[in-house]
């Protein structure tokens, strides 16, 4: 056994330095030895459960990252579940919210699609009448015949069929049971009764796995129902990384979400990871003390759901306004979260360091890293952004199980 260890202690190190050395020699800007996590000790017991995953003495973790439009594209978000998954097990595609059918963008591993048009809020828009729960987005229909369909794409080699799909929906009428159908239009799961709802989500388990689901509204009463997200996972051991994110988003919208605190405990997170905080400092009137403010509003909350929980707050990274224009309140931004996690007790990511600190984004641009608006990164850049963060990860890992 002790053998085993230093075996897997060396592949993960000799991986790393390699990764290390290959960005490095590719973007020298890029300062690979200041990507870790800092902190650390606050995320230690997260990387006692991942070891004893890797050893199957458990047989699930929950991540959940929480951000902006850096998320809701998926690039980022995919890189990391995949090497993850590939490491530890895959456990199912996780989270799923239908951002197509909300009429916004949706990551490139699921599409999203319906026979109506639904109404559709994201947290960032004012509307009390539609309340915000797990996926920052929100679907609602009064339409007795609106059916909902989703198809779940593989992703180099991970199976992604689900055994079973979390519904998480509003009930607020007496009449309201949910159908799934294949992709053959045959019913493969029902969920009738009461008594196998929780008053979050329902639950729907098939006999074979599947890639695509079309859910159906059924009863006699299917009026104002409301779609928060779907969680599809499979009998496997292994992790579920479940991500969500709203362009625009800023801590105080998730903090104004009704349901999100509430549902996304149910997911029964073994780790947050937190990437907000490029919109705020985007802003013209950017308050440190209410930024502070607004991230202790937000971590308080997920830890009176889950006490246990471990978060890791990962800074923004380096942008510029308005095409050209260097941002100085990105590093106030990060500052201000790192002044936070270590009062807090937080683990933290310091992204814009990473990414070769102030001004980096135009190094990032003329290296075909990051698209014209330097604000955001393209697919390439989003990519390699979740392959530090995987390798930051993994560092803090091999440090853990070292011990």
């Amino acid at each position: 056994m002790r053998l085993l260890l230093i075996l897997m202690i060396c592949a993960t190190h000799c991986m790393a330095q390699s990764f290390n050395d290959s960005i490095h020699k590719k973007y020298p800007f890029i300062k690979v030895d200041k990507n870790e996590i800092e902190n650390a000790a606050c995320i230690a017991p997260f990387m006692a459960k991942m070891q004893q995953l890797k050893s199957n003495s458990i047989s699930r973790i929950n991540v959940v990252h929480i951000g902006d439009s850096h998320l809701q594209a998926g690039d980022f978000t995919a890189t990391m579940r995949k090497k993850l998954q590939i490491k530890f097990g895959n456990a199912g595609r996780g989270l799923v919210v239908p951002l197509k059918v909300a009429r916004t963008n949706e990551p490139s591993n699921y599409r999203s699609s319906s026979n109506i048009r639904w109404t559709a809020r994201r947290n960032v828009i004012k509307n009390d009448s539609i309340d915000i729960g797990i996926g920052g987005v929100t679907l609602k229909t009064e339409d007795a015949n609106a059916d909902l369909k989703l198809r779940i794409f593989d992703d180099d080699g991970l199976d992604y069929a689900s055994t079973k799909v979390r519904i998480y929906h509003a009930k607020n009428i007496d009449n309201f049971d949910i159908g799934i159908k294949d992709s053959s239009n045959n019913l493969i799961g029902k969920c009738s009764d009461d008594a196998e709802r929780s008053t979050i989500y329902s639950t729907i388990e098939f006999a074979n796995p599947v890639h695509e689901i079309n859910l159906s509204l059924l009863g006699a009463d299917k009026k104002n129902t409301s779609i928060y997200g779907f969680v599809f996972e499979n009998n496997n051991s292994g992790l579920l990384y479940h991500s969500m994110g709203v362009n625009g988003a800023e801590y105080r919208h998730y903090n104004a979400s009704k349901y999100f605190v509430e549902q996304a405990a149910t997911l029964n997170p073994d780790l947050y990871i937190i990437s907000l905080g490029t919109n705020e400092a985007y802003a013209p009137n950017f308050s440190t003390a209410d930024f502070y403010n607004q991230i202790d509003t937000f971590v308080t909350a997920l830890r009176n759901a889950n006490p246990a929980i471990n978060i890791l707050i990962t800074t923004p990274g380096d942008a510029n306004k308005k095409k050209k224009y260097k941002n100085k309140n990105n590093k106030k931004a990060g500052n201000t979260i790192k002044d936070y996690c270590i009062k807090n007790n937080v683990a933290y990511y310091d992204l814009m360091n990473v990414m070769g600190g102030y001004g980096s984004i135009n190094k990032w641009f003329a290296r075909g890293l990051s698209n014209k608006d330097h604000l955001h990164l393209n697919v390439a850049g989003y990519q390699l952004q979740g392959a530090l963060l995987y390798n930051a990860l993994m560092k803090t890992y091999e440090n853990n199980i070292t011990k």
